[in-house]
């Protein structure tokens, strides 16, 4: 089972919840720089995807929400970093596309200090 989930709810729009283990946060309309790192790391996972019942019962087709899972082995590395991207408070534009140049262990590796330097 992995620790990386990403959860898209129903309601007046569509909701995106990401979560990482135990840390997690909704993805608003309007992205951050730091959101959009995270969704930069997740974009090439390949996903697991569970769709939940509104109603049991009936012959019909009614869903509420839709959770995809990360289906890899390795996301360990990936968790990490997600997680430190969370605790971090923010991230400037010019951190932000030096990030994304950077091949996606060292990126993690790199999220991984800067959390630390920031606690």
């Amino acid at each position: 089972m992995s620790s990386i989930k990403l959860t898209i709810e129903r309601g007046l729009r569509l909701h995106f919840y990401l979560s990482v283990d135990c840390r997690g946060r909704y993805l608003p309309p309007n992205l951050s720089n730091k959101e959009r790192l995270m969704l930069h790391l997740i974009k090439g996972l390949r996903w697991r995807v569970k769709f939940f019942d509104g109603e049991e019962t009936g012959d019909y087709l009614y869903k509420n929400s839709i959770e995809l899972e990360a289906d890899e082995e390795g996301v360990e590395e990936l968790s990490n970093a997600l997680k430190a991207l969370m605790k971090v408070k923010g991230l400037r534009r010019k951190d932000v596309e030096r990030l994304k140049a950077l091949p996606l262990k060292e990126a993690c590796k790199e999220l991984t200090v800067m959390s630390l330097f920031e606690a």
